[in-house]
């Protein structure tokens, strides 16, 4: 029998720089080869990085920083589908709540595969701001955080 790859929606992955690039790496670099599928946005220069990972890199054909657009998450929204039929998908991990979330909401939707969303004491900070300021990003954060299957806090925060 045969394993269902995961599927990683990520906003930060190489060769983008900084922490949460960095982790995203890390675990596309130590899971299994074919137990995981990346999907991201285009960055200058990632063929190199791409090329170094035991599995799939799909990569959207749009700039990484056109995916927390309302065009680029409605792209990624039916790319993330397309990936998770394609390669039966058994659950869709986010490597940040903002934008990564609502493509796995996406999913979770129309290919019912259960989602978790992995969130930062950054994230934390800027949701605490965003309660205080606005009901809609209230909703929108309960939404997409409220329909993951896990939470996971990678921070003592």
């Amino acid at each position: 029998m045969s394993m269902r790859p995961d599927l990683l929606l990520t906003y930060d992955f190489p060769p983008m720089g900084g922490g949460i690039a960095r982790m995203m790496s890390e675990l596309a670099l130590r899971t299994p080869r074919g137990e995981l599928i990346v999907s991201t946005g285009r960055l200058p220069g990632s063929a190199p990085s791409d090329a170094a990972m035991p599995n799939l890199v799909d990569r959207l054909d749009i700039p990484a920083g056109r995916l927390k657009t309302v065009p680029g998450l409605l792209r990624w929204g039916f790319r993330a589908e397309s990936l998770a039929r394609r390669h039966q998908v058994g659950f869709v991990w986010c490597g940040n709540i903002r934008p990564a979330a609502y493509p796995a909401r996406w999913v979770r939707a129309r290919c019912g595969v259960p989602y978790g969303v992995i969130v930062y004491g950054g994230d934390l900070l800027e949701l605490r701001r965003n309660f205080r300021a606005s009901s809609l990003k209230r909703r929108t954060a309960r939404w997409l955080l409220g329909g993951a299957d896990v939470i996971v806090a990678i921070s003592r925060w």
